[in-house]
């Protein structure tokens, strides 16, 4: 009987194949025959509040070729449900002044209704479904993707509007993974390549400026992470991201710290599969596009995302990233990663676990567009920051796919430069003076990067990535929550670059003239002195420019605690950091070897003095700390400061050299080591003649000049011109935090007589 059965089921399985493949055949050939009879598909004008959007319809057969079938329809924003419009008016929302927020309580609100609907029986929960949207005719999510071929390099087609359209392999994999869900019967699609004619420029530039409400008011944001290359490789990805994620949430919900450490073997065969298999999810292009930015800052935390055939959830791409993050070194080597697959890991890493800063940003705009609070620099930061490290196949892309997430006066201010026949030169100098207009302040000339040679040097060249990461050092990026404990005073600590100003808030004005010359009122502060090597890390800042041991002997510090105390302020760039609760920085045992200076800075070959330390600091209870996912980067800038002078020692003598049993916090180490290593890249320990220290930016030269700027929140480095049209004016060389001048201490200063206040021209 089983074997009659077996033969049965052979049979209806071919019996059903033959008939899907008819089927396919059968709709291919209709399509490719009505395509001759119809005139080409042509775009109906948008009217008003109108948009576009695609309706997917369910697969016939269960074949992959069976092209995605859909239509592209044209709905009104402005036809609410009488639901709906009760909903917001009593409630107070409005989804046309806060997209974002509004949408957010309603789904909020229609989660509840049908999780009540559900409990009393599933049909009346699917009935409930289907009346809670928003719109008479239905609801839509936006779909976010990769542009561009993907990695087969080929075109796809999908059947729209009864006709055949080629689009991108990413878009019809997406599409698909939309097709075979189970709810695309109640919800259209808004997808960006389809539902903007893409042939008219003036609908795009429109479309554009309204990306913001368009995402913000979907009902949701549809990731699609693009075509997998392998689909068993992706299928272990999820597994592994999945996996992971729930352990990492489990350990953050129990304040376990430990269950992410040593979770990684590099002799296991099985586990570096998995986890190369985990890194090339982390690593998609998507990441990197631009564009995406302001897409996923109207997304949730709990939005569904797509790669491959495969879903799962953005919360859980954010636990494995943050594994990732801890265990990095120990997953580089497991996997082979070359220098580029690791900075582009790194790259996608920033993107997941900053967007949910982006988030908070976009509701922030909508708070401030009805006049509930002003915006800052600090506050557009990391939008900014990672506006540099995306990546537009066009320039101009840089700023224009950036105007969702900013106040409306730059959107207002940029709209006669939105336009891609302009100087890409043009856009960036009017995009910086908006930003300088929109915010108030000059910091945003702190994002000029070192190998910018686009003058004024005060506007920003976007085309360059991030080389540093920001002085205000990011709550988000230190990884866990179990860092709370780390200092009782840590909220306070990681939140003073936003309330401390070197210019004291002082507003002594500024003025442009003829887009070349911002004039400023300045306070000279000191003139660089000595200057500690910098990190190499891409090879455009691979060059290592040798130590430039201090000629001046002064020191403002009266005893070797206080220069402790000094340097951390300096290297952590933070006049609180250590204040209340010491910094563990220089109780971590100082184990190179007495030769340090002469090892190569990239080796994977430790000396022997060095590994018999490290045997000796393991039972002592440092071991947890030589399995830190960024030890090795830490040793690297210890051993790049090493030999520089600090008030005439040099640093590592400011280090424990005697290795005494461990009895800190752990988590206070890893935040130390963190906030030190992710400060000093792209950066150089200095100090002025004055014997002050100083965090300059890379590319600092002895005789530059510090500056407290009115406008600018941290001292800036400038370099005074000498022959030309320019002599006399000053170029900027970037922020420079100087310790001792953070918190107004120079215009006190001009009050008392100490300093002056100068106009200066920066060029």
């Amino acid at each position: 009987m089983p074997f009659q059965l077996g033969i049965l089921h052979a049979i209806r399985q071919a019996l059903v194949w033959f008939y899907e493949r008819a089927v396919v055949t059968t709709l291919k050939i209709s399509v490719h025959f009505a395509g001759f009879l119809r005139p080409r598909f042509r775009y109906l004008p948008l009217q008003g509040n109108d948009l576009r959007v695609l309706k997917v319809y369910a697969p016939l057969t269960g074949q992959r070729d069976e092209p995605v079938r859909c239509s592209l329809e044209h709905v009104c924003m402005d036809e609410v449900t009488a639901e709906y419009k009760e909903w917001e008016r009593e409630t107070g929302h409005c989804s046309k002044s806060r997209p974002h927020t509004t949408r957010m309580a309603w789904v909020e609100h229609r989660n509840e209704i049908f999780e009540k609907e559900n409990n009393r029986s599933p049909l009346t929960a699917t009935r409930t479904q289907r009346k809670l949207h928003r719109y008479t005719w239905g609801d839509y999510v936006a779909l976010s993707y990769c542009w561009g071929l993907g990695s087969g390099k080929h075109l796809r087609h999908i059947i729209l509007n009864d006709r055949f359209i080629a689009v991108t392999e990413n878009l019809e994999i997406a599409l698909h993974t939309v097709r075979i869900s189970n709810d695309i019967e109640f919800t259209m699609l808004w997808v960006d390549a389809l539902c903007i004619n893409q042939g008219d420029q003036e609908e795009k530039f429109f479309e554009i400026r309204r990306m913001k409400n368009i995402y913000g008011g979907a009902i949701g944001v549809f990731v699609h992470l693009g075509y997998a290359d392998d689909d068993e490789e992706a299928r272990l990805g999820r597994a592994v991201l999945q996996s992971i994620a729930s352990k990492v949430a489990d350990a953050i919900q129990r304040d376990r710290l430990d269950l992410l450490e040593h979770q990684v073997d590099a002799t296991d065969k099985d586990q570096c599969r998995r986890m190369s298999a985990l890194v090339k999810v982390l690593s998609r292009p998507y990441f990197r596009r631009l564009w995406i930015l302001q897409e996923l800052a109207m997304s949730e935390e709990a939005s569904m995302m797509g790669y491959g055939h495969y879903k799962f959830r953005f919360s859980e791409v954010v636990m494995a990233c943050k594994f990732v993050w801890h265990n990095l070194e120990w997953i580089v080597v497991m996997t082979g990663l070359s220098e580029d697959d690791y900075l582009n890991l790194n790259g996608c890493m920033w993107v997941i676990i900053f967007i949910q800063q982006l988030r908070t940003l976009s509701h922030q705009l909508e708070d401030a567009s009805l006049g509930a609070g002003s915006l800052t620099y600090a506050d557009f930061q990391t939008a900014l920051n990672l506006s540099q490290n995306g990546l537009a196949m066009l320039p101009h892309d840089k700023v224009f796919g950036l105007t969702a997430l900013l106040p409306s006066t730059v959107a207002e201010n940029m709209k006669k430069f939105h336009d891609y026949r302009l100087p890409v030169k043009d856009v960036y100098i009017e995009f910086t003076k908006a930003m300088i207009e929109a915010t108030g302040d000059l910091d945003v000339i702190f994002l000029k990067s070192p190998l910018q040679t686009m003058r004024p040097t005060w506007a920003v060249d976007w085309q360059f990535p991030v080389h540093k990461a920001s002085l205000q050092h990011d709550w988000c990026n230190r990884g866990y929550r179990q860092f709370e404990k780390a200092y009782s005073n840590l909220q306070d600590m990681v939140t003073i670059g936003k309330r401390c100003r070197a210019d004291a808030s002082r507003n002594l004005g500024f003025k442009i003239s003829n887009n070349t010359t911002l004039t400023v009122s300045a306070i000279l502060i000191g003139t660089i002195d000595g200057i500690a090597s910098h990190m190499p890390t891409t090879e455009q800042f691979s060059a290592f420019h040798p130590t430039l041991q201090p000629v001046y002997s002064n020191s403002p510090y009266e005893d070797e605690d206080a220069v402790r105390r000094a340097l951390v302020h300096t290297l952590f760039a933070n006049p609180k950091w250590g204040d209340q609760d010491p910094a563990s920085l220089f109780q971590i045992p100082w184990i190179l070897p007495q030769d340090y200076a002469s090892m190569p800075l990239a080796t994977t070959t430790l000396p022997e003095e060095m590994l018999d330390n490290i045997k000796r600091a393991a039972p002592l209870g440092w071991g947890f700390l030589f399995y830190y996912g960024i030890y090795s980067f830490f040793e690297t800038v210890r051993r790049t400061l090493g030999p520089f002078l600090v008030a005439g020692k040099p640093f590592h003598e400011y280090f424990e050299h005697e290795i005494k049993e461990f009895d800190m916090r752990k988590d206070k180490i890893y935040l130390d080591v963190t906030v030190l290593v992710g400060g000093y890249v792209g950066r150089q320990l200095a100090t002025l003649e004055s014997g002050h220290l100083a965090l300059a930016p890379m590319g600092i030269r002895r005789g530059d000049g510090v500056y407290v700027i009115s406008g600018c929140s941290t001292p800036v480095a400038l370099r005074k011109v000498t022959g030309g049209e320019e002599e006399g004016m000053f170029e900027v060389v970037g922020e420079c935090y100087v310790d001792g001048f953070m918190e107004g201490e120079a215009m006190k200063g001009v009050d008392e007589g100490k300093y002056r206040i100068e106009e200066i021209n920066l060029c």
